[in-house]
């Protein structure tokens, strides 16, 4: 089933959030950088996460410069979008 629906994608150009794309945020004076992979592909440990997790989705489509603001249960935080590749 998972052949049967895949979807090939393109790596990243680095201009915008995309899957396959290393992102790096600043998370009040914290940076993090992660990949955006697929649900099948996603490690934590290793910085994966997925594009449909709730930062994936507030990433996709962003460049740098941009925020990404995901709601928590703790409320809203903000992600500066710092670099792209």
């Amino acid at each position: 089933e998972m052949i049967k629906n895949a979807r090939l994608f393109t790596r990243s150009t680095g201009k915008e959030v995309s899957i396959g794309s290393v992102v790096e945020v600043l998370k009040n004076s914290a940076r993090l950088l992660f990949t955006i992979v697929g649900s099948h592909d996603v490690d934590p440990t290793a910085g994966k996460i997925s594009l449909e997790s709730p930062l994936g989705r507030a990433c996709m489509g962003k460049r740098v410069g941009d925020t990404a603001k995901v709601q928590t249960p703790g409320g809203e935080v903000t992600y500066k979008i710092t670099k792209v590749e």
